[in-house]
């Protein structure tokens, strides 16, 4: 691309976008000429730039709203874990003194893991993704809360 007419039109739809009167179909239309031209002026290179920081705000901000649920999921399926092993322990029937033999199991996936070591690595990482969750959601909580503080105050 490096016919006059399509640098005039990148130049025409830069102008849009930074009077922000370009529309949808206008900024997909100069994101896409400014991909595929190897053009470089001064102003091409700001839009670039303006644009690939624009786009990188709205992936950060996905990011940023999916994190809280991924976390809970986390938590949600380290915490069945963590209960399957107890429940399976104690669901044990008759004498509840045979329930505690020394022997540990753990079901992951559709592998088991007999060898009691090994398990307790397991419920060990599954307790700290645990608490790594916790700790996450409770940050964001505290982040959020002060940005209501903030708005609240103005």
């Amino acid at each position: 691309m490096k016919n006059n007419e399509d640098i005039q039109r990148i130049n025409s739809l830069i102008d849009l976008y930074f009077d922000a009167s370009a529309s949808l179909a206008e900024e997909r239309e100069l994101r896409r000429l400014l991909a595929a031209t190897s053009v470089r002026s001064p102003k091409i290179d700001e839009a670039r730039a303006v644009m690939g920081l624009m786009a990188e705000e709205r992936k950060q901000s996905r990011r940023s709203r999916i994190l809280p649920w991924r976390i809970a999921a986390g938590v949600a399926a380290s915490m069945a874990v963590v209960l399957m092993l107890g429940v399976g322990l104690m669901s044990k029937g008759g004498d509840h003194s045979q329930a505690f033999d020394n022997r540990c199991i753990a079901y992951t996936g559709m592998a088991e893991i007999s060898d009691a070591a090994d398990v307790m690595s397991l419920f060990d990482d599954q307790l700290r993704m645990i608490d790594d969750a916790a700790r996450a959601v409770e940050t964001d909580i505290a982040g959020q809360l002060s940005v209501l503080a903030e708005i609240s105050t103005l």
